[in-house]
């Protein structure tokens, strides 16, 4: 057992007044529970403000030994932003885990590059993975809120036409939403941990609101992240040999090719809503 003095993640005005920034925590908080679904599928479910507190990164850390280790201590605070104050998300109440089969954490990473990217061939096939291809176009919609044809950024709410055309294409009746009943077909042909980390991200965005953290800038955390787990899982096969300098290449040149469509993605939608234009769009441009 040990005590943690810490504070409570949400308390922003205690935040500013002992020098953490809201925004970092929030993106502390965005890395840590995304590295824990994209890379390690060992999942935290649980993460309400009650169960996250934040404290200064200690200087010191105890080895398994018992020896204290300044050296450790130092280095992880160093990746902290320069000019502001190191800090350290602590977890507690861990009774709530989840452990993701390595087919669903790589297909999770790879629905998120798909609805980052608004890549809809690749959406279609991972929804097909998860047994729910014929609602493919509700994933983009619960998880960044805007379709995978939408002409809108990143962090940028559905419109109502959007709206329409989705529930429309969908067979969704209903002005003002979907009809429920079909909403609920869709969420019991999820596997059972996908609902899982549905409410864990659900609570970081929560709490990312709270803190003022973008939800442009979560959902590029996100795709990162996912990129890098897709790798991860291209990297590590069990009992095979290390992958050769040359498959290294490839994966690291697929997390750069990410960047980039991100980053000209955002870019002709942001020009394109600037000129109040809509051609076919940049996303056709990216598939």
């Amino acid at each position: 057992m040990e005590f943690i003095d810490g504070i409570k993640v949400d308390d922003v005005p205690r935040l500013v007044e002992s020098g953490f920034d809201p925004v970092d925590v929030a993106n502390a908080v965005t890395n840590a529970f995304g590295e824990m679904i994209f890379s390690h599928g060992f999942v935290h479910c649980d993460p309400h403000p009650g169960n996250l507190l934040v404290r200064s990164m200690p200087t010191h850390r105890r080895g398994h030994d018992g020896e204290e280790n300044a050296a450790e201590g130092q280095k992880s605070a160093a990746v902290n932003a320069p000019g502001r104050r190191p800090l350290q998300i602590v977890l507690l109440d861990h009774g709530l885990y989840r452990e993701i089969e390595p087919e669903l954490r790589l297909a999770y990473c790879k629905l998120w590059e798909a609805m980052v990217l608004q890549d809809k061939k690749m959406l279609a096939e991972v929804s097909v993975q998860m047994g729910v291809g014929d609602y493919a176009a509700l994933f983009p919609i619960i998880f960044t809120s805007r379709s995978i044809t939408s002409s809108k950024r990143l962090g940028d709410k559905l419109s109502k036409e959007e709206r329409r055309s989705v529930a429309q294409d969908l067979g969704l009746r209903g002005e003002k939403g979907f009809d429920f009943r079909q909403l609920l077909v869709f969420v019991e042909s999820l596997p059972r941990d996908l609902l899982f980390i549905i409410r864990t991200q659900n609570l970081v965005r929560a709490l990312c609101s709270d803190l003022g953290y973008p939800a442009r800038r979560r959902f590029r955390t996100y795709a990162r992240l996912a990129a890098n787990g897709t790798l991860l899982t291209l990297s590590h096969s069990g009992s095979d040999p290390p992958p050769s300098f040359g498959l290294r290449v490839r994966q690291w040149a697929r997390w750069f090719s990410l960047e980039v469509r991100m980053l000209l993605l955002e870019a002709g939608l942001w020009f394109a809503s600037s000129l109040g234009t809509w051609g076919p769009g940049p996303a056709a441009v990216m598939k």
